[in-house]
């Protein structure tokens, strides 16, 4: 057998949802239209919004988990590539007729090349294991396909860091925080997660820091995503400065809702002079 049809065998054979889309996409979606088994409604998030973005990053990463470790060497950039392709088009008809054409799909990807330089003093996360360097190189291959041999159908738009601006309502299918950053490119904004289906507003959105969970009462914004890292492009400072802000936090009640202005002015309270300004450096670098 060829090498793509043993790969298109393959992506055949992934778990899928309700739809012919890679499960934990699938959920997703099933959530956003309103039919997500474990949570039903007759007011589906999409009937609210005027746009999905879906980040073609988190796609392949969804279709590419949902097959076992040792079949994905096995994978042919050029059928990811058309089963990606497959899923986006599929998701565009399935927004449609749910939303009665209201909500517009938009596919994109963030070259992040200027992140160095717009995030000065954060720790950005490298790519060094052999596993890293070969999944960087396959989803490299698969979006030149997808931007060169599928563009008639499934147009996928390149941006560097920052999003143009959006006019309307979005939901964001991303599994990279940096771009929740863009929240105000949008009249609204709320994410969209792969495998629950779960709808987060900004105030919810400190879940997607590097162990958010256990840390409540911290914002989610620009200085604390290069703080306490996302796992993803950001790698967290080191724990004594964390732990001095956490210090902060917790003596002036910080929480989801608390504003830059805020979070400063708490920590200039706090009298040092080295956290003071890498904080007000993490807002504007």
């Amino acid at each position: 057998m060829a090498a793509d049809d043993y790969s298109r065998e393959l992506l055949a054979d992934r778990t899928m949802g309700q739809f012919p889309i890679s499960i934990p996409t699938s959920l997703a979606i099933e959530s956003a239209i309103g039919i997500l088994p474990e949570a039903p409604t007759d007011a589906p998030e999409i009937g609210r919004r005027d746009i999905l973005m879906l980040n073609v990053r988190t796609l392949l990463r969804n279709l590419y988990n949902t097959l076992e470790a040792s079949q994905r060497p096995l994978l042919e950039e050029y059928t990811i590539a058309e089963a990606i392709a497959s899923e986006i088009r599929t998701i565009e008809s399935v927004v449609a007729e749910h939303s009665d054409g209201r909500c517009a799909v938009a596919t994109y990807y963030c070259t992040h090349i200027d992140v160095g330089r717009k995030f000065s003093k954060a720790l950005i996360k490298p790519i060094q294991t052999p596993a890293q360097k070969f999944y960087w190189q396959l989803e490299t291959a698969v979006i030149k396909y997808l931007r060169e041999d599928f563009k008639a159908t499934t147009p996928i738009s390149q941006y560097v860091t920052d999003f143009p601006d959006i006019q309307g309502d979005g939901l964001i299918l991303t599994h990279y925080p940096i771009d929740l950053l863009q929240r105000y490119r949008f009249s609204s904004l709320a994410l969209l997660e792969s495998h629950t289906g779960s709808v987060k507003t900004p105030l919810m959105w400190n879940t997607k820091l590097q162990n958010g969970k256990e840390t409540p009462n911290i914002p989610f914004d620009r200085m604390t995503l290069q703080m306490f890292g996302d796992g993803v492009v950001f790698s967290p400072m080191p724990i004594k400065i964390r732990k001095r802000v956490l210090e902060v936090a917790q003596k002036n009640n910080w929480s989801p809702a608390s504003t830059k202005d805020f979070v400063i002015a708490t920590i200039v309270e706090r009298r040092d002079p080295a956290l003071e300004m890498l904080v007000k450096d993490l807002y504007r670098s």
